[in-house]
């Protein structure tokens, strides 16, 4: 058995974190709020390897990744259709 792709297997864990940020109460969407994951060594090796590229810290490397992510599925400028239709 070949073993799994890195990328593939941390875009599942994004996915999976995604998950629970889309779920979280009404009060951390009007500001901002901590969301503490845990990565294996190899992901934080990877993400590592990024800052500098597309961000200065861990975190801003991670927030790249997700909002890249929600961009590329179409999911921000889907809820940004959603809202201006609200409005």
């Amino acid at each position: 058995m070949r073993p799994r792709n890195r990328k593939l297997f941390i875009g599942e864990y994004l996915i999976s974190i995604l998950e629970d940020i889309l779920m979280v109460p009404d009060s951390y969407k009007l500001g901002t709020a901590k969301i503490h994951v845990k990565f294996t060594k190899e992901q934080l090796d990877l993400i590592s390897r990024l800052k500098g590229v597309l961000g200065g810290t861990n975190s801003e490397v991670v927030r790249t990744i997700v909002m890249t992510w929600l961009s590329e599925k179409s999911i921000v400028p889907e809820a940004i259709r959603r809202g201006l239709k609200g409005k």
